[in-house]
């Protein structure tokens, strides 16, 4: 995404890293290095626990500047809330969900997840099943700002139609 999206552009990024930095693979950071591309971040939930955790994530919010955009990759309940209360340093937000943000959230997630939700500029999803399982949670509302982004997956059809022509019995 960075190399064939984002690299293209002439964007200055920062990525905030949700989990340790040292857990980054090396060539990943070569290329963060390469493309001027700064880290933030890099407290691990696991290690420093829930509290730490959003406290350490409104620390790094607060003393960031302004951003023309925000990219939120993993929409996550303990992420959003910290993202809402610093809306105004983003020109646009942008939520992404790839699976399990959003199929294995509940309804407290959820409920924290919401207000960003509500203010966000842009939904995107990477299957039209994921889109569907949004609106059931979320309503109908915010269709016109959501979308389908294929990164590629056209791999879902065939096995999608795979399970049509096999079956356990089979």
């Amino acid at each position: 995404y960075i190399v064939n999206v984002l690299s293209k552009a002439d964007l200055q990024i920062v990525v905030y890293h949700t989990s340790s930095i040292t857990s980054i693979r090396d060539d990943y950071k070569a290329l963060y290095d390469s493309l001027n591309i700064k880290i933030l971040g890099g407290y691990n939930i696991n290690e420093v626990g829930k509290a730490k955790f959003v406290w350490y994530l409104y620390k790094t919010f607060r003393q960031i500047g302004s951003f023309d955009y925000l990219h939120l990759h993993y929409v996550s309940h303990y992420i959003c809330p910290i993202i809402y209360l610093f809306r105004k340093k983003f020109r646009q937000i942008i939520l992404s969900y790839w699976g399990s943000d959003l199929l294995r959230s509940n309804k407290i997630k959820r409920r924290l997840t919401q207000p960003l939700i509500d203010t966000c500029h842009k939904i995107s999803f990477i299957t039209s099943d994921m889109q569907v399982t949004f609106r059931d949670y979320y309503g109908e509302g915010h269709d016109d700002k959501c979308q389908i982004l294929d990164f590629g997956n056209l791999f879902f059809d065939k096995i999608d139609s795979l399970k049509t022509e096999y079956s356990k019995e089979n």
